[in-house]
């Protein structure tokens, strides 16, 4: 299960960019929104590259593919790896 706090969100579009779901688009407010929480697979990109801290999450299936390939590729290549997916 997925957590937003928007009073915690800062703007910087982090999690936009990194879900390969495209669950997050920014808001009017210049604040992300998780507003397709369908598509959610859980694999913990948002909360990993999240600044400020206004992701949280449980740990789903899709979050142990994003730590696996954090692990072999290092951070930036699996945040490289999700965007490009």
């Amino acid at each position: 299960m997925i957590a937003f706090n928007p009073q915690k969100c800062i703007g910087c579009g982090d999690c936009v960019t990194v879900c390969p779901q495209q669950c997050y688009v920014m808001g009017e407010n210049k604040k992300s929104m998780h507003r397709f929480p369908e598509r959610c697979m859980e694999c913990g990109a948002c909360q990993l590259n999240c600044r400020a801290e206004a992701i949280s999450m449980e740990a789903g299936p899709g979050c142990f593919v994003y730590i696996i390939k954090e692990q072999l590729f290092g951070k930036s290549a699996a945040h490289d790896q999700a965007v490009a997916n």
